[in-house]
């Protein structure tokens, strides 16, 4: 068994990422898997790349955890707000000359209906897939993966 310590990169519920080498918690380990978090000094006992123990040198400040966390997940809501407006404006565009092809006026209420037709044809289903990453990305950087 070998000794390493230093910081830890990642964590999740398998393992803990230190200098760029994944290590994974074996099943045999002495004590329970302690949780950990990135920033967190430790000190791992390891077979191979199988965790055997790990003692907690020093916990980075949780503040900083919860900040980072935050800022990420807010960057990532607020990128995919900012592409839904740019996505609703060109359909809006495109709805715009698509009526403007009739001979008709082009009335409010049949722009706004073709405008969310064309929306959802364009987001079919990627909506619910970015949320979901979103929500994965929180949950690594809480360690709970």
């Amino acid at each position: 068994m070998e000794k390493i310590k230093g910081t830890v990169e990642k964590a999740n519920a398998r393992g803990i990422k230190l200098d760029g080498k994944w290590y994974n918690y074996s099943k045999f380990m002495e004590d329970d898997i302690p949780k950990v978090s990135e920033g967190d000094r430790v000190e791992v006992d390891i077979s191979g790349d199988w965790i055997k123990g790990v003692k907690i040198l020093s916990h980075r400040p949780s503040e900083l955890v919860e900040d980072r966390e935050s800022y990420f997940t807010e960057k990532r809501k607020r990128d995919l707000e900012r592409q839904i407006v740019v996505t609703r404006l060109a359909c809006l565009n495109t709805a715009t000359e698509i009526l403007k092809s009739h001979a008709r006026p082009i009335k409010a209420k049949s722009l706004f209906r073709v405008a969310e037709e064309l929306e959802n044809w364009v987001w079919r289903g990627l909506k619910r897939e970015i949320e979901r990453d979103i929500e994965e990305d929180r949950m690594e950087l809480e360690g709970e993966e």
